[in-house]
């Protein structure tokens, strides 16, 4: 499958220094799983995640209390992969909106420090919701200097291809 969109949802084949891998449709084998789409880049890993786990209603706000539930149960997930056997230690470091005033919410946003054997990065998930399904990002990038920058960057380019007026708003 090599979409440019999903349900109307931007899938680009590249953004920021990141480029688009093979399409995994994962309604085939579990339904409301929707789509995962990997994305690479020099010493950054990131899947885009388009789903609806079979909801017929998608609250359109990030902060709306079934999505903020939402987010609750992946940052729970994140945070239990060592006990699934991935990782040894995955700590939460903040959580917190994207958006600003004049944009309005946009993104609930984690970060994680991630040890396993003989390396360590940072990694962040992203959820917002748009077109009726959840759309999340996980980002792993190996630590230096400006994960965390980098991150937003790449996230901040993706909200500008889902709400094209942000771009105009977005605080500088």
């Amino acid at each position: 499958m090599d979409a440019d969109s999903l349900f109307g949802i931007p899938v680009p084949k590249s953004i920021s220094a990141l480029h688009r891998g093979e399409i995994t449709n994962n309604e085939v084998t579990s339904p409301g799983l929707g789509f995962t789409i990997p994305y690479h880049g020099p010493m950054i890993e990131a899947t885009l995640y388009i789903y609806d786990l079979g909801l017929k209603e998608i609250p359109a706000n990030p902060l709306d209390d079934a999505v903020r539930q939402h987010f609750d149960g992946a940052t729970r997930d994140v945070l239990s992969l060592p006990r699934q056997g991935r990782y040894d230690s995955v700590a939460l470091v903040s959580r917190y909106a994207t958006g600003s005033p004049e944009i309005g919410p946009e993104f609930l946003y984690a970060t994680f420090s991630v040890m396993d054997e003989d390396r360590s990065f940072m990694s962040f998930l992203f959820l917002t919701t748009h077109s009726g399904r959840f759309v999340k990002w996980r980002i792993s990038i190996h630590r230096n200097e400006s994960e965390e920058a980098v991150a937003r960057m790449i996230v901040d380019a993706y909200a500008d291809l889902l709400w094209p007026g942000h771009a105009a708003l977005r605080p500088k």
